[in-house]
């Protein structure tokens, strides 16, 4: 009996680094569900994305799999992520799912793709999402990235050849949609997308960039209009690309720290609470730590952020028998260096 997914990696080059390291990481992640393929998208000059990820579909359908996409310029970080996904599509029956993509900082690449009425689309960062009634991290959303992208009942979709080479990933997920089925990101589950390693390199990725963005539009304007009025996604009928609606509530906490410490407490208290930005979340504790002297405050700023020297050197100055050693650390928050460090 076949694996219940199928793993689908498309490369130029499989000795590159950033390919060794995708295959890397996904090895060290449970794979006991699934068989992995790694396609060489360089044997020859006529290679089309959308044909092969096609041919994925149909072999899955046939062996009543669900195929997952992978770009070669990922790292997945998570030993368990292929049940998170299906814990997370299984409770929302969504057909199509991915996760929250960052950049090796720990800043949030994206948590889905926005789109307008006219076919304009943008990357979701920091919005204010609707969860899935059956699942507190699963976000409804328009469409994905399939730098990583769950589907379920391959049977029922295509990845549509007219595409040059982008937006056919945002096209499948219109297809969900216009069969009622919704689409989701789980923001508590993320990946590492060191985006822009190839395509944005081409000498063509402009002009093939706006001739896909044009065919999509076309091809969609029939559902578009009305996209955003379902109740899944309403919550981003009024999204403004650019717009980070935990940044600007952390913006204004640490404003009322000085005005009202009560209020400034409510909202760092929720940001801690609700936001799914590991790096906002620690900041917010350590706020919260310096309002109420709390040092449980101090330990949630470091479960979430190793790196904060701040709170490290209290919580060793407040507990002498506190673990927490002095770590001296360069890097960004989150990053490669402490999520694969001990590889």
């Amino acid at each position: 009996m076949p694996k219940p997914y199928l793993i689908v990696m498309c490369s130029p080059d499989r000795d590159r680094f950033t390919t060794r390291r995708a295959m890397g990481s996904i090895k060290a992640t449970d794979l006991s569900k699934a068989e992995f393929w790694l396609i060489d998208n360089n044997y020859n000059t006529g290679f089309s994305h959308p044909v092969v990820m096609n041919r994925a579909l149909e072999v899955a359908a046939k062996r009543g799999q669900s195929v997952i996409f992978l770009d070669d310029d990922i790292e997945i970080t998570t030993y368990d992520w292929i049940d998170q996904l299906e814990s997370a599509t299984q409770a929302t029956g969504a057909d199509i799912a991915s996760c929250r993509h960052v950049w090796d900082n720990g800043e949030t690449n994206h948590e889905g793709y926005w789109i307008d009425q006219s076919g304009m689309v943008a990357p979701i960062i920091g919005a204010q999402h609707h969860y899935a009634p059956n699942h507190a991290g699963a976000a409804y959303v328009p469409s994905l990235c399939s730098a990583l992208m769950l589907v379920h009942n391959p049977k029922h979709y295509h990845f549509d050849t007219g595409y040059l080479k982008y937006q056919q990933d945002l096209d499948i997920c219109l297809q969900a949609w216009e069969r009622d089925r919704p689409v989701i990101c789980l923001l508590d589950l993320k990946i590492m997308h060191h985006a822009g390693s190839t395509g944005e390199r081409h000498e063509n990725f402009v002009q093939r960039l706006q001739a896909d963005s044009v065919f999509f539009a076309n091809k969609w304007r029939h559902l578009l209009p009305t996209l955003m009025d379902r109740p899944e996604l309403s919550h981003l009928r009024d999204y403004q690309p650019g717009s980070n609606y935990w940044r600007n509530l952390y913006r204004k906490a640490s404003l009322l720290k000085s005005v009202d410490r009560e209020a400034a407490q409510a909202v760092f208290a929720d940001i801690a609470r609700n936001c799914f930005d590991e790096s906002m979340r620690s900041g917010a504790n350590y706020h919260l730590y310096t309002l109420t002297e709390d040092l449980s405050a101090l330990s949630s700023c470091l479960a979430l952020n190793p790196c904060h020297r701040a709170a490290r050197e209290i919580l060793r100055e407040k507990t002498p028998n506190s673990t927490a050693d002095h770590k001296a650390c360069t890097h960004g928050f989150d990053c490669a260096h402490c999520q694969l460090g001990s590889r």
